[in-house]
């Protein structure tokens, strides 16, 4: 299997505001400024393994995600175009893999005004 090299030259304002949005740090706040009041925040959950039947969906999904947004990682100088396509490649043949898992949780916060 080969591996994907990440660069290690990533803007810090790009860190900044993508470890915000993983922990959900802005999400209350974007409520309140919004007007509404912050009542509830959490984490949804999304995953899947190989033995279930909506894995191939997860996967896809994920492939079409990265896919989508293949032009802004390479521009931003994530990875190069050939590192992003062997990336697209090995999670096709990653999901195929009967030992294959992966998930992932998304920050959620709701409000009332």
């Amino acid at each position: 299997m080969s591996r994907v090299r990440v660069s290690t030259t990533v803007d810090e304002h790009l860190l900044t505001a993508a470890r915000e949005l993983r922990s959900g740090a802005t999400d209350a706040a974007l409520l309140h400024e919004a007007g509404a009041r912050p009542t509830r925040c959490t984490w949804l959950f999304f995953g899947a393994c190989a033995g279930e039947a909506a894995f191939p969906a997860f996967v896809e999904n994920l492939h079409f995600l990265l896919a989508a947004t293949r032009e802004t990682i390479v521009s931003a100088g994530l990875l190069g175009p050939a590192e992003v396509d062997e990336a697209l490649s090995q999670l096709r043949r990653f999901g195929k893999r009967p030992d294959a898992a992966f998930w992932y949780a998304v920050a959620y916060a709701e409000g009332v005004r």
